[in-house]
């Protein structure tokens, strides 16, 4: 038995129709309607990834395969709930940190714009230059002068 005739075997198990499925996982009927007919002999791994999230007692080894039950026994679903929570308990820390280290960026960022409004208010109470170079020093100042406005209203 093929991927595709497992698969219809599953619609006809679950009671729906490729058009059911198609609003239930969002995928396109173009696609399903490939994999039912034999079209497309291997799907791609977002159809994989849909049975798992919407039909998740579906046994994707059995589907993939033909190896097992159509269905996860009990014992397996809660086995991979415990999985599936493991992962999400990773991932949930793994944003965790993400999230510290960019708030850390963030505080070094509002450091940085508070010293450069310092050092640009230091710098603009520098009398003028009239010595050679000085063109560019006023130049350098009203860009500051640009920036330290930006700066300022972030």
């Amino acid at each position: 038995m093929t991927i595709n005739q497992r698969f219809s075997n599953l619609l006809h198990a679950e009671k729906i129709n490729q058009k059911k499925f198609c609003e239930i996982t969002r995928m396109s009927d173009r696609t399903i309607s490939n994999i039912v007919n034999g079209r497309t002999k291997f799907p791609k791994s977002d159809f994989f990834e849909a049975v798992a999230h919407y039909f998740p007692k579906v046994n994707l080894r059995w589907l993939v395969l033909g190896e097992g039950e159509m269905y996860l026994s009990e014992g397996e679903l809660s086995k991979a709930r415990d999985i599936a929570n493991s992962d999400r308990t990773k991932m949930i820390n793994a944003l965790g940190k993400k999230e510290l280290e960019l708030m850390d960026k963030k505080e070094q960022l509002e450091y940085l714009a508070e010293l450069l409004i310092r050092v640009g208010k230091l710098f603009m109470e520098l009398p003028p230059f009239k010595e050679e170079g000085g063109e560019k020093l006023q130049e350098i100042k009203r860009e500051l002068e640009e920036g330290l406005k930006k700066v300022e209203g972030m």
